[in-house]
């Protein structure tokens, strides 16, 4: 199922819109009891949905947005492109300054995309659920192409007092 943001390109025509779906309603009158509260609750909401569902769009992310990524580092992209082809620019002269400052600034730009993909996993720890348990088991244990975090056999041969023989070990825990 798609999640969707909701969008408002216009800000003053949906004040509009509910101004009028608004105006539509009876005239307020004191509310004497519960029922008529609610009633009245009831429909200032419908008022409201329906303006929303009818001025607002429905927009779906797409699904190679990242989460973490801010104008900072699309900022900081651009100016690392740039650097970098100066850089090569200049790749027959490996003393000019331009190799040391795309070095600089690729070197921040990654140290800042780690720090803002922080956030994000932290606050999905932070709020995580009984349910997401095996889903978190899943990122951390390295399963992203359909194989298992392991160690490969390991062998290595030991020289005892007359004869060396290969040792194969298989678990884990005695690598």
């Amino acid at each position: 199922m798609p999640v969707y943001n909701w969008q408002v390109d216009d800000w003053g025509e949906f004040k509009e819109a509910l101004t009028a779906r608004i105006e539509e309603l009876p005239f307020p009158i004191s509310l004497l009891t519960e029922y008529e509260f609610q009633g009245t609750v009831h429909d200032l909401m419908a008022a409201l949905q329906d303006t929303i569902h009818k001025s607002v769009l429905k927009v779906s992310p797409s699904p190679h947005s990242k989460l973490w990524w801010s104008k900072a580092l699309s900022a900081l992209k651009k100016k690392k492109n740039k650097l970098s082809a100066i850089s090569y620019n200049f790749c027959a002269m490996p003393c000019h300054h331009s190799h040391s400052e795309h070095q600089d600034i690729q070197r921040l730009y990654i140290k800042e995309i780690l720090v803002a993909k922080q956030d994000p996993w932290a606050t999905f720890l932070e709020g995580m659920s009984y349910s997401n348990i095996w889903t978190v088991n899943k990122y951390i244990s390295g399963d992203r192409d359909g194989s298992k975090t392991r160690v490969l056999m390991l062998t290595f041969t030991t020289h005892g007092d007359a004869a060396s023989s290969d040792v194969v070990v298989t678990s884990n825990k005695k690598k």
